[in-house]
């Protein structure tokens, strides 16, 4: 029996990947008699987690030491990595955080860091097929997303300081998926815009399930954590340079809580219209830049 394909899906963050990881686990007994392993977030993130770290302590010549003693751990985590890959199956992972985490588009530009996180691919056998899924999302709602998103773990930056290294994101999804191809160059690699998720759903899920779309269990809505409300991100902002992080991610939790999206329903939308149209304008010029590429597939 041949081993099956591989399918990584990357994310992005904040382009519906909870809900694609919920949906995958919901199904994941079908799919296993489908012929396909899916791998959990739990399961995986802290294994890519600490292999990503150990490259990165060695890539730093002041830590050389703590990778040295870190190796006798990871090498423990490689077996863990390779026995992902379930022979005569088809295998997929959903991880977002191997682009970093999305405290990282803080520096400026998308996934400034992703090199390390990428540099697992080059680890995956390299005799199975590999299918790369990404989701890309226009700059001004996704850059404010994943900003809202961090005030939940714990981080987090100025906004002002945030949007002045992001003020212009022109060619950002281009060269992330230089990055992807330069670390699988064999890898066919997919990408759908998160604006258009209603009308490639379920042909997304139908790959990464290996079930036919109308098959696939759906999540229910309490399955999948909602976005915070403006307001609750707002009072957050306000309150964040005083607390440490960890009381930053409990003064979330609660003014998530006292100001509920069913309440106050409006968005968290930091950006002026002038800037929200000039990376409107960033993006629908790098889609066009991305869709004429023969290098990737665009899925509509």
């Amino acid at each position: 029996m041949s081993d099956g394909t591989i399918r990584l899906h990357l994310g992005a963050h904040k382009t519906a990947t909870t809900y694609i990881q919920e949906t995958l686990l919901l199904n994941r007994a079908e799919s296993a008699a489908a012929g396909l392993a899916y791998w959990p977030l739990h399961q995986i993130r802290p294994l890519f987690r600490n292999i990503v770290r150990d490259r990165m302590a060695q890539d730093k010549s002041r830590l050389r030491q703590l990778a040295k003693i870190t190796g006798k751990a990871n090498q423990n985590d490689r077996a863990r990595f390779n026995a992902l890959f379930v022979p005569g199956m088809d295998v997929t992972l959903s991880e977002e955080n191997v682009l970093s985490d999305i405290e990282d588009c803080y520096r400026g530009g998308l996934y400034p860091r992703a090199n390390y996180g990428l540099s697992l691919l080059g680890d995956l056998p390299g005799d199975r097929p590999l299918e790369i899924m990404l989701s890309v999302r226009s700059y001004a709602p996704f850059l404010s997303s994943i900003y809202a998103q961090s005030l939940r773990h714990g981080g987090y930056a100025p906004w002002e300081k945030v949007a002045r290294l992001n003020q212009t994101c022109e060619g950002q999804w281009s060269i992330l998926v230089d990055k992807i191809r330069a670390a699988a160059p064999n890898a066919n690699i997919l990408i759908w815009q998160y604006e258009n998720f209603s009308k490639v759903e379920g042909d997304v899920l139908s790959r990464l399930s290996g079930l036919p779309a109308e098959q696939i269990q759906k999540p229910v809505q309490g399955d999948v954590l909602p976005s915070a409300s403006g307001r609750a991100i707002s009072e957050m902002m306000a309150a964040a340079p005083d607390l440490d992080r960890t009381e930053r991610v409990f003064k979330m939790l609660a003014l998530t809580a006292q100001y509920p999206r069913d309440r106050y329903p409006e968005r968290f939308a930091p950006w002026t219209r002038a800037e929200e149209t000039r990376l409107d304008a960033a993006y629908q010029q790098d889609i066009a830049e991305l869709r004429g590429r023969s290098d990737v597939t665009f899925l509509d």
